[in-house]
């Protein structure tokens, strides 16, 4: 069985359907990487759980230096790793949405190093489990 902290950095790779809240509100990223794309400047909030989600993103809402923000409960993470996966069975029956994060993602402001904001939101945050500060670096951008 995979750790939590496994399961955590594969989520990273999967994170591709989430909930965007913005004002207007803006259409979800799409599947796969293709949010990275148009919102290259990126951070993740990874979370114990929906309550601390929710938490995290409540905190982040009207915060300058975020431009958007997406949550992913863990049950959409769950359903997105199902499909993600379906040709590796073994791997899906060992998956639980309990063992998944929950996730916030974070689209920064024009301007705002993502880096530096997510040093900041390392200090801040009180929720979180762990915060990657340049999700999109390592993604095939052609997908």
């Amino acid at each position: 069985m995979m750790s939590p902290r496994a399961f955590a950095a594969l989520a990273l790779l999967l994170t591709a359907s989430c909930t965007t809240e913005t004002a207007p509100p803006a259409p979800p990223p799409q599947a796969g990487w293709a949010h990275c794309r148009d919102n290259p400047a990126q951070v993740v909030v990874y979370t114990k759980g929906d309550p601390e989600m929710r938490q995290a993103a409540d905190q982040l809402r009207g915060d300058p230096e975020v431009g958007s923000l997406a949550i992913e409960d863990r049950l959409a993470a769950y359903e997105r790793f199902k499909v993600m996966f379906k040709d590796q069975p073994e791997l899906v029956k060992l998956a639980r949405p309990e063992a998944l994060p929950a996730s916030v993602w974070v689209a920064v402001a024009p301007g705002v190093d993502q880096i530096r904001f997510a040093d900041r939101l390392r200090q801040e945050l009180t929720v979180e489990d762990e915060i990657v500060g340049n999700p999109c670096e390592h993604h095939d951008k052609s997908m």
